[in-house]
């Protein structure tokens, strides 16, 4: 599994692989359950669900996104996963900013289950416990090294008279 999101596009991107199975033409259901509030309440007002059905047989996934109450927010489909014949493990989807309910810098949580049966019934989770408590971009910015900037002459007279008055350089 893996996640991301591009700077500029208000958009979660993520990934699921597979192991190899004998049958590359069957089908993965993934369920992503996100906490958008990061209350660790997974039923909250706030929360969503990520479904997405990947048939390998022509590489199509179709995502829904839904609110807590069951209600759908989001749907697209397409062919974003690898095909049967060339190996059908791995799938890409994507939910937006909007129909997750977060804005950019927010911190949520979230976790992968996947099955081949239904995203009822997962055989497999990951994290295996606990959940993945991420942030879309860098919460501080562009200029989060400025203070550090700014400390700096404070750091050094510090220094200097930890030194008994001697500049750093001597």
């Amino acid at each position: 599994m893996k996640w991301g999101a591009n700077p500029g596009e208000e958009s979660l991107y993520l990934y699921a692989r597979r192991a190899p199975t004998r049958d590359p033409k069957a089908v993965l259901y993934v369920e992503v359950p996100v906490d958008a509030d990061d209350d660790g309440n997974w039923d909250g007002p706030a929360d969503r669900r990520i479904l997405a059905y990947y048939d390998p047989t022509p590489g199509s996934v179709s995502v829904y996104v839904l609110a807590a109450d069951g209600r759908q927010v989001g749907f697209r489909s397409g062919k974003w996963g690898e095909k049967a014949n060339a190996g059908g493990s791995r799938m890409e989807f994507m939910a937006t900013f909007q129909e997750l309910g977060i804005v950019p810098g927010q911190t949520v949580r979230f976790y992968f289950a996947a099955s081949p049966y239904s995203s009822l019934s997962p055989q497999d989770r990951a994290p295996d416990g606990g959940a993945v408590q991420y942030a879309p971009f860098r919460a501080l910015g562009r200029w989060a090294w400025l203070p550090a900037l700014a400390a700096l002459p404070g750091i050094l007279r510090r220094w200097k008279a930890w030194r008994g008055g001697r500049p750093p350089w001597r």
